[in-house]
């Protein structure tokens, strides 16, 4: 929904887009992935679309070329919108938990239809 001449070429730019609950994990990690630790970054996290939407996002990427204490100096990475893969997956979760109650009721009305009789 953005291109990259619509944000700023800043850090804080980047991170005023992402969704509150995810900002402290992705600068965790972002924070780490710039001290040299690991070699590699691989997160999923919320942006802001330009339409004022929510986005899931997986960001991925690997420094190319380090400083003399192993901080990144070149990055190649990619930020792909993977909203459909996890609404799929959020609609499979409630397909499941759907499936798990009507599951319990079904045996509750078995078991009820193949008890004995009680007796008064």
């Amino acid at each position: 929904g953005r291109s990259p001449h619509d944000i700023a070429h800043s850090v804080e730019a980047f991170r005023s887009l992402v969704h509150p609950d995810d900002l402290s994990a992705m600068v965790t990690a972002a924070d780490a992935f710039a001290a040299g630790r690991p070699r590699t970054y691989d997160l999923e996290f919320r942006m802001a679309h330009a339409d004022g939407s929510w986005r899931w996002v997986h960001s991925r990427g690997r420094a190319l070329s380090r400083d003399a204490d192993g901080r990144p100096t070149r990055v190649a990475g990619l930020h792909t919108d993977v909203t459909e893969r996890r609404e799929a997956e959020e609609q499979l979760r409630e397909s499941h938990a759907a499936l798990a109650v009507s599951e319990a009721r079904y045996r509750a009305l078995v078991e009820g239809a193949t008890s004995p009789p009680l007796k008064s």
